[in-house]
């Protein structure tokens, strides 16, 4: 149970720090708006001529920069206070007529010490909307992790690690997949829930997911079926980390959502850049300068979206027609979130009920092959005490 005022003594206690950061981020703040405010003013030859020497400045600029125009590009309805609007519904209806969108999300259950076998599973759920052109599919794969890989891991923080990665795999997997039977068709986008920058990870799985992301990006240029990674709300700093370069400001911790000025209107989103991060293009071999980014105010407060995608879709002039095909997904959907991801994240879903059953399930499995599983004291009596 939280008890109140033991939080708040704690966060009293603490109150130093806070402020101290909150200034810092504030001076980091000041100082990059107004090296935003000086380049934005530079041709992209001057602007890429001043992060030169540079191996990884966060960002580079693309053909897509506008000096003088400031970061934001008006959107396709200017005005529209923001999606739920009937004007945005119409718009979006007739965008996305005869398009195809396929979007997957995953779902898992982490293997349990309380079990002395492991066991764990994957979910990946998929969704695609032709949008008048066919049915709607909305379906789910299912699988179970290797036990022998399980147990192979030195403790659980091992297993759920190799349970993460078979996931994002499972997902690159399904959208791989569907990408190579749509080849040669028109108007198809596959939307991917999460990012084709694997900062995040670390140790013997970080080769998997560059690799899983590389496959992902070369079937999306050998299809030519855009993929479209959606971040909800980034906290990536890439094109901070740009301006600071530029003006010889080092590492800077400020976000690009919160360096992003305010005042413009649902749907806008900025020019494309390329994004060059000093962390989590390692391994990525010929692609590591491939990936592309755009910012979109999705919501109408708030940190922006962040939609990167492989860069052939710039070079083959289809930025604005990928970027209008999102942002008519997340009119659907209501605003906010692109509405065949949302579904997808339904169908994969696996709750606390179904990892109940799941746990039922392996005991009668298990009871039918004569296998032991034993189940310590401790988990069975915290599972009486909280039922």
């Amino acid at each position: 149970m939280l008890i109140a005022e033991k939080v708040r003594d704690c966060l009293r206690a603490a109150i130093d720090d806070f402020l101290q950061i909150d200034t810092e981020l504030q001076q980091q703040l000041r100082l990059l708006r107004g090296a935003m405010a000086e380049m934005t003013s530079l041709s992209e030859s001057d602007l890429e001529a001043r992060l030169g020497g540079v191996e990884w400045p966060g960002a580079c600029p693309t053909s897509e920069w506008r000096p003088g125009a400031g970061l934001w590009m008006e959107g396709p309805l200017p005005g529209q206070v923001d999606a739920s609007s009937r004007r945005w519904a119409k718009w979006a209806e007739e965008i996305l007529a005869g398009v195809h969108t396929f979007a997957v999300d995953g779902s898992q259950i982490y293997p349990s010490s309380d079990w002395s076998i492991p066991l764990a599973v994957v979910q990946v759920g998929y969704f695609e909307n032709p949008h008048g052109d066919g049915a709607y599919v909305k379906d789910v794969d299912f699988k179970l992790v290797a036990p022998g890989d399980l147990r192979d891991r030195d403790d659980e923080t091992g297993m759920r690690a190799l349970v993460n990665a078979e996931r994002h795999e499972a997902e690159v997997e399904t959208l791989v997949g569907w990408m190579r039977a749509q080849a040669g068709e028109k108007n198809r986008l596959a939307l991917f829930d999460g990012t084709l920058v694997v900062s995040f990870a670390r140790g013997a799985e970080r080769l998997r997911y560059a690799a899983a992301i590389k496959k992902l990006m070369n079937t999306s240029e050998e299809t030519r079926v855009p993929v479209v990674a959606y971040i909800d709300s980034s906290r990536a700093r890439d094109l901070a980390q740009m301006f600071a370069t530029a003006t010889g400001q080092g590492e800077t911790r400020v976000t690009d959502g919160t360096l992003l000025p305010g005042g413009s209107g649902w749907g806008e989103r900025t020019p494309a850049f390329v994004c060059a991060r000093k962390q989590g293009l390692d391994n990525y071999d010929d692609l590591e300068n491939e990936v592309y980014f755009v910012y979109l105010r999705s919501v109408r407060e708030g940190r922006p979206a962040r939609l990167e995608f492989p860069g052939w879709v710039l070079r083959d002039g289809r930025v604005s027609e990928v970027v209008d095909w999102v942002r008519a997904e997340i009119v659907a959907q209501g605003g906010g979130f692109p509405y065949a991801i949302e579904t997808a994240d339904a169908a994969a879903v696996l709750t606390r009920k179904d990892h109940d059953r799941m746990m039922a399930l392996f005991q009668e499995f298990a009871t039918e092959h004569d296998l032991r599983l034993d189940w310590r004291a401790k988990a069975r009596s915290k599972r009486m005490r909280r039922s």
